[in-house]
């Protein structure tokens, strides 16, 4: 989540003049937006508008955040104060000295996402980078459909631009209430995946994300059962969640398994806080074994340099008692976490779970809020 904090426009930039006559600049920059973004006064870019819209000086900053291929910006007094948002590389020292009333700024890259890949003992089975749209279009479904469809949520999921794009190689699931209602992204992989029929019988699936921590937002990078095999309704086929957040949770992360109801088996993490969640590249992951004899689900995260934390293990005696699929009494015993599944990244807003305990509103969404997505990874053993 992006936590709004003013542009202030009080400190002034030092214009010099050298012995030649010829005006230098030298701003004074400072940082705004809880160190999001550089921003100067009397400044501007050359070019690269593709927007602009009516705020004050303390807004634009904060506008440029939460517009999606927004990457810096010049507040001028045009018509009572106009934001103009802009789009492209550029770096501080490119600035122009612009007289009168006149801001601009730049958006912080922030730390970059660790390398895309598989750790040691591991090689890469398939991986999902984000360079074009026309690439998302090749290796997923892009699903549409109306609010309150599933658990109350209060979105509708649409292929818009404004809810899905590409911005500097990741995918962005962007939610947002334009004035007609409150849309958002959800994506679903055209390939299956099940560890089953992978050499080793192991499978890794590695999400490397920023996730948004906005009152009312419910994230989650998951997986399901899509093939029936086990039967027609939901669970049937299993479900994992990765990762899922929503405001009760506050500084916990959740995962889960399913395979019979809403709450069947969870791997918390309270390891993480808001702030990391939302501001850093983390990898949540979810390694899986049908190896017989040695069957188990475990979850984890990787935070940034390394550091990992793990769930307890979860094996099919979890499970086994408890499970209706059409296959018993002789079901597998990952039945039916060996079904073939399909990835699945989505930003909800509400609902029966993401609009409870303590959500008050939805004012994030006015600006929009962000889930980005780095890389992902299918691993088997290496």
């Amino acid at each position: 989540m992006i936590i709004f904090v003013s542009l202030l426009l009080v400190l002034p930039s030092a214009v010099l003049g050298t012995s030649k006559n010829k005006r230098v600049k030298r701003f004074d920059w400072q940082d705004g937006n809880s160190g999001a973004l550089s921003w100067s006064n009397n400044c501007d870019w050359n070019g690269g508008d593709f927007k602009n819209v009516p705020s004050t000086g303390e807004q634009c900053g904060g506008i440029c955040i939460t517009t999606g291929g927004c990457t810096h910006f010049t507040w001028t007094n045009f018509k009572s104060g106009t934001c103009w948002l802009k789009q492209g590389t550029v770096s501080l020292d490119q600035a122009k000295y612009a007289s009168g009333t006149s801001t601009c700024g730049m958006l912080k890259a922030g730390p970059p996402p660790p390398a895309a890949g598989c750790t040691s003992g591991w090689k890469t089975f398939k991986s999902y980078n984000f360079n074009s749209m026309s690439q998302v279009n090749q290796d997923w479904d892009i699903e549409v459909w109306p609010a309150g469809k599933v658990n109350n949520e209060k979105q509708a999921y649409t292929n818009s631009a404004d809810n899905i794009f590409i911005r500097n190689n990741h995918l962005v699931i962007r939610a947002v209430n334009s004035g007609n209602g409150i849309t958002s992204g959800r994506l679903h992989s055209k390939q299956l995946f099940t560890p089953k029929e992978v050499a080793g019988n192991k499978l890794k699936v590695e999400f490397t994300a920023k996730v948004p921590t906005a009152m009312g937002a419910w994230p989650a990078l998951w997986m399901l059962g899509t093939d029936g095999q086990y039967g027609p309704n939901w669970p049937l086929n299993g479900e994992i969640d990765v990762m899922e957040w929503v405001w009760q949770l506050q500084n916990d992360v959740k995962s889960s398994l399913h395979w019979k109801g809403p709450a069947d088996w969870s791997g918390d993490f309270n390891s993480v806080t808001m702030g990391e969640i939302s501001s850093s590249f983390i990898t949540y992951g979810v390694e899986y074994s049908t190896v017989s004899g040695g069957e188990y689900i475990q979850f984890y995260i990787r935070k940034p340099g390394g550091q990992t934390f793990t769930a307890q293990k979860a094996t099919p005696d979890v499970w086994r008692g408890s499970f209706q699929g059409n296959c018993k009494p002789n079901c597998p015993p990952m039945a039916p976490f060996d079904a073939k599944m399909q990835l699945i990244l989505n930003s909800a807003v509400g609902g029966d779970w993401g609009g409870c305990c303590g959500v008050t509103n939805y004012d994030a969404f006015n600006k929009g809020v962000e889930m980005e997505i780095s890389s992902i990874n299918i691993c088997v053993v290496g």
